[in-house]
């Protein structure tokens, strides 16, 4: 998925779900449910989606015997779809979260930023991506990266915000070559696209370059909803 060969990683899905189910392995089934996931949101299915979530909430919960861990995945997975999909405010909050690690927390101030982008709610999101810049380069290159740097890029483009765009250009430039998705495979496109939006902020030349390859790549996967993201920002 990473390396962008999706109709790959989905055969390698329907394989591990066929020999689980075989040999009644729940742990691998659990594993296998995410593939319903990247094949709905790939192709901006998102109703497939959410009923993509509510499987695997039920793969989690066989595989971990516990309801509770298993709800709040499925919880996670649906409020990304939603944050993809509408232009919703995020829910108010009374208080910060003070996540245990880094990364969630970077991951929880990127989607918040975006939610608040996406609203039309600019002071919001820009007062959100100047903390998020600060800790960014504290942040662990695991599951969360790509996925965090894809939303704040997204973020400091609706609201132009160039300090972010800066070190989001420094960051995406070594991975403009791979595949994003959120925690759960819920499909982000190609990293190009994020580089790219990064560098419309900062009016770089190479912004076109990098969005023409973007769209280039989601047409590839069949994205075509990531793919009318990229020719919105290139006509922008």
């Amino acid at each position: 998925m990473l390396a962008g060969d999706i109709a790959t990683a989905l055969d390698q899905f329907r394989e591990l779900e066929a020999d689980a189910t075989v040999a009644n392995d729940v742990v691998a089934l659990k594993a296998a449910s995410f593939g319903a996931m990247l094949a709905a949101t790939t192709v901006g299915d998102w109703d497939a989606a959410r009923a993509a979530a509510s499987r695997a909430r039920a793969a989690a919960t066989a595989a971990l015997l516990d309801t509770a861990t298993a709800t709040l995945m499925e919880g996670g997975m649906l409020a990304t779809i939603h944050m993809l999909t509408s232009c919703q405010p995020p829910p108010p909050t009374t208080h910060d979260v003070d996540w245990p690690t880094i990364e969630i927390n970077a991951m929880s101030e990127a989607s918040r930023s975006l939610a608040h982008a996406r609203a039309g709610q600019i002071t919001q999101a820009a007062a959100t991506l100047d903390h998020l810049v600060t800790i960014l380069p504290d942040v662990e290159r695991g599951m969360y990266w790509l996925a965090v740097l894809s939303m704040a890029a997204d973020a400091a483009h609706r609201c132009r915000h160039a300090a972010a765009a800066e070190i989001l250009s420094e960051l995406l430039a070594p991975c403009t070559a791979m595949t994003i998705t959120c925690p759960g495979l819920i499909y982000r496109g190609a990293a190009a696209h994020f580089a790219g939006l990064a560098a419309l902020v900062l009016q770089r030349p190479a912004a076109t370059d990098l969005l023409r390859a973007g769209f280039d790549i989601h047409q590839r996967h069949g994205a075509q909803w990531m793919a009318e993201r990229s020719r919105a920002a290139l006509a922008s």
